[in-house]
């Protein structure tokens, strides 16, 4: 298991077993903010890109990756990095309050066309995936 250094809260973590690749997150993301000083956004992108160059290069078979609406405009950006930077063969977005739309509306934007396919849209709460 390797752990990455979080944007927020905890680490991310990479964990390799039986010839598989699971990540997680967990509050690694780019935290950028409307309403927040441009200086601290740009660090926050910084610093999220910091810790995905650790991972380029790296096949994730899958990954637990943030889309968060209370972000607004900006809900995307870290999964977006996320998959052009890293990538993995299957994604579950988390971090998103129950808001199960907004998966829908993050695989809609054209910033996800080439990945999309990639993206397990949940639906509810307990909903199971075979893999």
């Amino acid at each position: 298991m390797e752990a990455y250094k979080s944007t927020d809260e905890g680490v991310a973590f990479l964990v390799t077993a039986e010839g598989k690749a699971i990540y997680h997150a967990g509050d690694l993301n780019n935290w950028v903010w409307e309403g927040e000083p441009e200086a601290d956004n740009r660090r926050m992108s910084r610093d999220f890109h910091r810790e995905l160059d650790k991972l380029a290069g790296r096949h994730i078979d899958v990954a637990f990756m943030l889309i968060d609406p209370r972000q607004e405009k900006d809900f995307y950006l870290g999964m977006d990095d996320f998959m052009r930077r890293v990538g993995a063969d299957v994604v579950f977005p988390m971090h998103f309050w129950g808001d199960f739309q907004v998966i829908g509306r993050f695989k809609a934007l054209p910033a996800a066309n080439d990945y999309k396919d990639k993206i397990r849209e949940i639906r509810s709460r307990g909903q199971s995936f075979n893999l």
